[in-house]
């Protein structure tokens, strides 16, 4: 089995984003985590399950929780479906995932306990050299969120499609890692960019793509 994963405590010490900023109150999220485990079918079966340029099968799956506080700050979504790892040939490694959506609790979204829409998602690494006595790797990979509900009517604010496609630069060595990471994103957390909206502090526009 891979895990890769991460857990956000945003509330620790009393300091979180401008929105987030007490341990103890009712505002913000005081959890944030994603785990994405997988496990190689070809391993479980002892089986060599590969054809053409995929080397290797998973069940694949990606899980997100946001704790927030009250049903409208919280999110918990369950991405699963099959994913394969590719033969290059050559050191960089080149990996997809194609995954069905199960939502439930979405920030008081429409969509929230249903199965709404798909996630294609790719990631790909390859090194860049050694020197100095460490290594440089370049990583990226990319979500596309698509055929979602909750885009369907002109007039919501909310899309049926999102991308976020992340870029990280890693400087490893034995027992330091260094990393520098740029994001792209479009209709972030499938808000519509430019789209109007009251959260609660009057008329806003959202910027979502950057």
């Amino acid at each position: 089995m891979d895990l890769y994963g991460y857990v956000d405590f945003n509330k620790r010490f009393g300091v979180g984003s401008d929105d987030d900023v007490g341990v103890w109150d009712d505002d913000g999220s005081p959890v944030f985590a994603e785990l994405e485990p997988r496990l190689s079918i070809d391993r479980l079966t002892g089986q060599d399950l590969s054809i053409g340029p995929v080397k290797e099968w998973f069940p694949a799956s990606d899980y997100i929780l946001d704790l927030g506080h009250g049903r409208d700050s919280q999110q918990n979504v369950l991405y699963f479906g099959p994913g394969a790892a590719f033969d290059t040939h050559s050191p960089v490694n080149f990996e997809v995932n194609f995954f069905f959506r199960r939502q439930f609790a979405n920030y008081g979204a429409a969509n929230a306990y249903s199965w709404d829409g798909y996630r294609l998602q790719g990631n790909w690494s390859a090194p860049l050299g050694k020197f100095a006595g460490g290594g440089l790797l370049y990583v990226n990979f990319i979500n596309w969120d698509f055929d979602s509900k909750l885009g369907r009517t002109p007039e919501s604010p909310r899309t049926d499609y999102a991308v976020v496609d992340t870029n990280v630069l890693i400087l490893d060595y034995t027992h330091l890692h260094y990393f520098f990471a740029a994001r792209y994103f479009k209709n972030g957390g499938q808000w519509r960019d430019g789209a109007v909206v009251d959260l609660g502090n009057g008329p806003e526009r959202l910027d979502e793509t950057g």
